[in-house]
């Protein structure tokens, strides 16, 4: 709800692991984040930040396992690549380096 309430776009693929891919207006992603920070995470991590005007999907959706189960991150690759960021896959899965391509 506070991805949509914020006009934010992507997805959270729920299980373990966890992932939250989020775009938007900057401001409003930087308070997206300050307020899942203070969530009762076991960690969270931010593995790539970008700048840009173009989004890559049309609304925010939640997707994946239940609590506590194994997340498919086949799906969550397909996701990706739906959208046109599978690139970015490896870097959000934690098998690769962490990428910031702010400019």
């Amino acid at each position: 709800e506070l991805a949509k309430k914020l006009q934010l776009s992507g997805f959270c693929s729920t299980g373990k692991p966890g992932f939250i891919v989020i775009e938007g207006d900057e401001e409003k992603v930087k308070r997206f984040l300050s307020t899942i920070k203070r969530w009762p995470w076991q960690r969270l991590i931010v593995r790539v930040q970008e700048d840009g005007e173009q989004r890559a999907f049309d609304s925010f959706q939640m997707t994946g396992a239940g609590g506590g189960e194994k997340n498919d991150l086949k799906e969550v690759r397909r996701i990706m690549e739906d959208a046109g960021v599978g690139e970015h896959f490896e870097t959000v899965a934690g098998i690769t380096e962490i990428k910031n391509n702010k400019s």
